[in-house]
């Protein structure tokens, strides 16, 4: 089982904008976090714990109802 959040940038819209190129990739992947994007880390962070702690407690579909696409 895995929990994954994803890291590509999104538009106003709502479109996912991913990094093209390795170069620009490696760049996304491996650069600071700007402070808005800090943020958003931090509410990530604290939505994985709880999506763990429903996880254990109450299964995987009761998690995946509440935290699919949520961030």
């Amino acid at each position: 089982m895995r929990i994954k959040a994803g890291i590509s940038k999104v538009t106003p819209t709502g479109k996912v904008k991913k990094p093209k190129g390795e170069e620009a990739v490696h760049k996304h992947v491996l650069g600071t976090f700007t402070p808005d994007e800090l943020k958003l880390v931090k509410k990530i962070g604290k939505g994985v714990s709880e999506a763990i702690e429903i996880l254990v407690s109450e299964g995987r579909p009761k998690a995946q109802t509440i935290f699919n696409g949520m961030f």
